[in-house]
């Protein structure tokens, strides 16, 4: 219990995803949220030229690869203890003197609403200055995002797949001879030594 109320929420504006596409797995530890408003504005940026284009894909070839680990709604844990999840709903109960339709407004709805609910602190990831100020003005946690303060090593990255060498030719020769299940667990424990941990499901 006590390490889960030291997890903190971390909602992503599209901004951010636009800026640095590695955000999207950049919170280890905590849990990160997708508004499903970001990814219908993420949609309308993937097939704009450069790297915010390229950000937009990425994002949802990312979430896309990610629906075969399990539910987005539920959450899905990856490999550095971060659970992404998209939120649905939360979206409907603007601030009074706002406008409701406007996706910023939305995003502060959601916030409000996980705030009240949660026992972790609820932080909204932004990099629009304006945004941020009226977060503030609503008692919002509100920070600017700095892909160099989160993640350095872009190997952590979870990509679907890993490399690995293996000196032992022998083993790999018998996997290829005889293609039995007791030859691939053999592979799979020494992959797994070297790594210093589990291979996710469907990891290649």
């Amino acid at each position: 219990m006590e390490e889960n109320q030291k997890r903190k929420i971390f909602i992503i504006d599209t901004s951010v995803l636009l800026y640095d596409k590695c955000a999207i797995h950049s919170f280890p530890g905590n849990d990160a949220i997708v508004p499903l408003i970001v990814l219908e504005e993420l949609d309308r940026f993937k097939d704009k030229k450069g790297v915010v284009g390229e950000n937009a894909r990425y994002v949802n070839r990312y979430l896309d690869n990610l629906r075969k680990r399990g539910n987005l709604h539920n959450g899905i844990q990856i490999e550095n203890k971060q659970k992404i999840k998209v939120a649905i709903n939360g979206f409907e109960k603007v601030p009074i003197g706002l406008d409701p339709n406007s996706v910023d407004n939305q995003i502060i709805s959601l916030a409000i609403k996980l705030d009240q609910s949660l026992d972790s602190k609820v932080i909204l990831i932004t990099k629009d200055i304006n945004f941020r100020v009226k977060c503030d003005s609503l008692g919002i946690t509100a920070e600017d995002y700095h892909k160099d303060r989160i993640i350095k090593n872009e190997s952590e990255f979870y990509k679907g797949y890993v490399n690995v060498e293996i000196e032992d030719n022998d083993i790999i020769n018998k996997l290829y001879e005889d293609g039995n299940s007791d030859s691939s667990i053999g592979v799979v424990e020494i992959v797994e030594k070297k790594l210093g941990r589990n291979l996710n499901q469907n990891e290649f």
